[in-house]
């Protein structure tokens, strides 16, 4: 087990807000503890509503992990209306890019 440094976590306003984070996440994934889920609740799910994925531990246990929710489904009418602005296809020239592009002797 890898063990976890104090380090200070850059987007939050306070500079003495430290997260622990062990060395081999440290760069994509932060590990937050169950008390600062609870004392700084608002602040952390701002993080995650940003784009940010966090790992929740108690006692140095990995338990929960926070990550923003994939993008929510258009409705048919948008999704219609999106369609019907793209540009014409020539399925010849289309046909004629993929044999160029892609090697079928595979």
């Amino acid at each position: 087990m890898h063990e976890l440094l104090d380090v200070p976590y850059s987007s939050f306003q306070e500079a003495d807000y430290y997260i622990r984070v062990s060395p081999v996440i440290q760069s994509c994934m932060p590990n937050v503890t169950l008390r600062d889920l609870r004392n700084n609740g608002g602040r952390l799910l701002e993080l995650v509503a940003n784009g940010e994925s966090l790992t929740v531990t108690l006692d140095d246990r990995p338990i929960a992990e926070l990550r923003p929710l994939s993008g929510r489904a258009l409705p048919a009418a948008t999704l219609l209306a999106h369609w019907r602005r793209l540009p014409p296809i020539d399925p010849a020239a289309f046909r004629a890019d993929l044999d160029r592009t892609i090697d079928t002797s595979l």
